[in-house]
């Protein structure tokens, strides 16, 4: 159709989980593809690299059964890379890692291409300083030199950068004629120098430079550069990458023998390459066929059919990935339980294992975060996997990485305190199902429901104590009760009216018609006095003027309450001052003023107050 435009080179949608983390309060994401297996394949790119820009990055989860691919963006992608460093790529990808171990993953890849490369070197140097969390294996693919691309490039580029006067920081850019070598992006001084700069000496010094695989690198340098590696290490070499110049392309087979030569006979794998005819991103489907088979091989590498349990016969100072006795020792003829560290090959794979051993469970247990270290990669986390395990017929479980070391530790000690000559012995370990009380989700709901009740119960327990202590204050001191005048009853039976007239203050209470004699109801304790005085008897004054029986006035002001049952009035009128004896002329007139007391009706007693005593007699 005329006028009309067409897309032939838009590719298919790639379907995936976009994850999120987080490191110094900034927002870095991964691209998964396949996130339902348990292993995975963490691809860094390169300069200007970001999601799906490396054509076979996409294709990465289908090379092995069980492994999915995730993309990495880190502050350098796309055009942050001018301004970053490798120190910063490592940083946050050790925050990727983590947080796809905490995710369950079994065993984690990196891959690096190009810039890539050089964070996967930088991953191995700076693991022990910043603590990184452990990987399964690393690959570098197009592993250039910046350095001898610039010289290609730049034949007039001096060997090292003077930094001109007037820039007063290393983070000024460059002139623009120099950085769009690499590309539309600015960069700093501090970057071109780490990567266009001859290193000094042989020593690698990762914030420095980033020169890792010039051609002219010394053999010392080289071996530097590819020490820290201790896991197993694949490269890729370009045949055309662009990158080099045809000097360097045709040299490539004797640089990559250089690279073994520099690394661990037992992490290099064979499956190290140089792929003809592949460009620097090896967009090409031959090289990018050869490229995949060969990934694909080296991570069947630890095919889970291959993957034993630790030998109960190593020494004792094998790593802590094995649980082994002092001297070599036969499995035990039954019920014992395999204690395997996480890592290597799958869940499933472990037990099964385990099971043609003879084993009647497994513990598994965290691998390290740190050389030594009690901390693990992540959370503790159900044993899975996504293959058929109806064959699995024992149980198993995961426990933290302090636990399984203490296990080890524990086990090694009682065989120490066994001795040489005696049988082995193991632990105790008992293994159950999972029972429904032992769910934290059921926890939080119990404490939810009881959560009231308990708040009930803590309001009425405070309430009574309140009450209590309330209680405790109404009653009067035992020091002020025994201050109160006590007076011996001369009058006859049946005190018409128990109120000693003459008190100050204090008016006359008049006693309904079926009220007893001298008994005083209080209707909150029901405790009264008994009816009638008896002649002789001990009476006790308060000072509302009301006389009352001594004994159970006295366990009623002691025991109830401060007040006259009566009347209501206090005993006490500031705190715990005493009341007025009776000699004090606020209550009872002195001895020549007589007080009369109605015995009966129409009939007058009179008491006279012993001198020097607490006690009167009513005569």
């Amino acid at each position: 159709m005329p006028g009309s435009v067409t897309y032939d080179n838009i590719a298919a949608p790639i379907s995936g989980t976009l994850h999120s983390y987080t490191i110094a309060n900034r927002v870095l994401t991964a691209f998964e593809t396949s996130p339902s297996q348990p292993n995975l394949v963490l691809f860094l790119g390169g300069l200007h690299d970001g999601f799906n820009t490396i054509d076979f990055s996409t294709k990465l989860g289908g090379v092995r059964k069980g492994w999915g691919c995730a993309q990495v963006l880190t502050s350098s992608s796309y055009q942050g890379w001018g301004e970053g460093s490798v120190e910063r790529d490592v940083k946050e990808i050790g925050e990727a890692v983590k947080y796809f171990w905490k995710l369950g993953k079994e065993k984690i890849v990196l891959l690096g291409h190009s810039t890539g490369s050089q964070q996967i070197i930088g991953w191995h140097h700076l693991a022990k300083t910043l603590s990184l969390p452990p990987i399964t294996a690393s690959i570098i693919h197009a592993p250039i030199s910046d350095r001898e691309y610039l010289m290609h490039y730049i034949p007039t580029l001096p060997k090292t950068t003077i930094t001109p006067e007037g820039v007063v920081s290393e983070e000024e850019f460059v002139p623009v004629e120099w950085s769009n070598v690499f590309g539309p992006t600015r960069v700093t001084w501090r970057r071109w120098k780490s990567l266009a700069d001859v290193p000094e000496g042989d020593e690698v010094d990762i914030i420095k430079s980033e020169d890792f695989f010039s051609t002219d690198l010394s053999d010392a340098r080289l071996a530097n550069v590819f020490a820290p590696i201790s896991s197993p290490f694949l490269v890729f070499l370009c045949g055309l990458d662009h990158c080099y110049s045809p000097l360097i392309q045709s040299q490539l087979s004797t640089l990559l023998d250089r690279f073994q030569k520099s690394t661990d006979a037992k992490y290099w794998s064979k499956e190290s390459s140089v792929l003809e005819g592949s460009g620097h991103a090896t967009p090409e489907l031959g090289p990018q066929a050869v490229l995949l088979d060969k990934v694909g091989n080296f991570l069947a590498s630890n095919d889970p059919k291959a993957c034993p349990l630790p030998s109960l016969s190593a020494s004792a100072s094998t790593p802590p990935t094995t649980l082994a006795p002092r001297d070599p020792a036969p499995l035990p003829p039954s019920q014992w339980i395999a204690l395997i560290e996480r890592g290597g090959c799958p869940f499933s794979a472990k037990v099964r294992t385990a099971m043609e051993l003879g084993a009647e469970g497994v513990v598994f247990g965290d691998l390290s975060a740190d050389e030594g270290g009690l901390g693990g990669i992540g959370g503790l986390l159900t044993p899975w996997s996504p293959d058929d395990t109806s064959d699995i017929t024992i149980p198993s479980s995961f426990v933290s990485r302090a636990s399984y070391m203490s296990l080890i530790k524990t086990w090694q000690d009682q065989q120490h305190e066994a001795g040489k000559h005696q049988p082995a012995s193991g632990l105790v370990v008992i293994m159950s199902k999972d029972e429904v009380f032992a769910w934290p989700l059921l926890d939080l709901l119990l404490l939810i429901l009881f959560l009231p009740s308990l708040l009930t119960l803590l309001t009425v327990f405070t309430q009574r104590i309140r009450q209590l202590r309330q209680q405790k204050l109404d009653r009067a001191p035992k020091d002020v009760v025994d201050r109160l005048p006590i007076l011996i009853w001369a009058g006859e039976k049946g005190l018409g009216d128990a109120l000693v007239e003459g008190t100050v203050g204090v008016d006359r209470v008049e006693r309904g018609e079926n009220e007893a004699p001298g008994r005083v109801e209080d209707e909150e304790s029901a405790v009264g006095v008994s009816s009638e005085f008896v002649k002789g008897e001990e009476v006790l004054l308060l000072p509302c003027g009301h006389l009352f029986h001594k004994d159970e006035i006295v366990s009623w002001l002691v025991g109830v309450k401060r007040i006259c049952p009566t009347c209501r009035a206090s005993i006490t009128t500031d705190g715990d001052a005493a009341p007025p004896s009776p000699g004090d002329a606020s209550l009872v007139p002195s001895p020549a003023a007589p007080v009369a007391i109605a015995a009966d009706a129409g009939r007058e007693e009179e008491y006279q107050p012993v001198a020097g005593s607490s006690t009167s007699t009513i005569v």
